[in-house]
């Protein structure tokens, strides 16, 4: 068995953004490098502020963090109109996830993904890439992209919590593919007060 060394990280969000899901990917990513996990981050430059800079990321989350940053075109319609919002959102995000799982390569057998996509997963798992997607919460959509996503023997989940593992059972089956790990507050982001 190959040693996996590189985890290429994919995800439809971008950097540096304010919402708890950018928060918690940098904290992801933290976490993976103290663990001397070499750091591939692939995103879409989707919004004017969006960024691929390794110093704006890292001034923006406080952090100093060293790792790749690939931020790649996004020529779809989401964010440029104000009316079906959903719409675009999920043929925006399908066409990208699509794109860029087309353009790797896929025979380094030393890299892994991980993503919080569920496009970027179903993709890869098409082509039975090692892929782990991070369920942090479901929509309807998600549900049945995971169904299909799990025929690949090389897909995992994590659910982050065991409602979410509970509920996918319901109409689903899980084959020893999944884990439940719970997120918690990383505590290096807060300062403790010494009295």
């Amino acid at each position: 068995m190959n040693k996996i060394n590189t985890i290429n990280y994919i995800t439809y969000q971008t950097f540096p953004a304010n919402t708890a899901n950018s928060l918690q990917t940098i904290s992801n990513i933290k976490y993976l490098l103290k663990n001397n996990m070499e750091i591939n981050l692939i995103f879409p430059l989707r919004e004017s502020g969006s960024s691929d800079s390794m110093e704006k990321i890292n001034n923006h989350y406080g952090e100093s963090l060293n790792f790749n940053i690939k931020g790649t075109t996004h020529n779809y319609p989401f964010g440029n109109f104000d009316f079906f919002k959903r719409f675009f959102y999920i043929i925006s995000h399908f066409l990208w996830s699509r794109k860029v799982v087309n353009q790797i390569d896929l025979n380094n057998k030393s890299h892994s993904f991980f993503t919080r996509s569920d496009w970027v997963f179903y993709f890869l798992s098409k082509k039975n890439a090692p892929v782990i997607f991070e369920c942090h919460q479901y929509t309807k959509i998600r549900k049945f992209i995971i169904s299909l996503s799990l025929k690949s023997k090389n897909s995992k989940i994590i659910f982050l919590n065991e409602n979410l593992k509970t509920d996918y059972e319901k109409k689903y089956t899980l084959n020893n593919n999944f884990l439940v790990l719970q997120n918690g507050v990383d505590l290096e982001i807060f300062k403790v007060r010494q009295k």
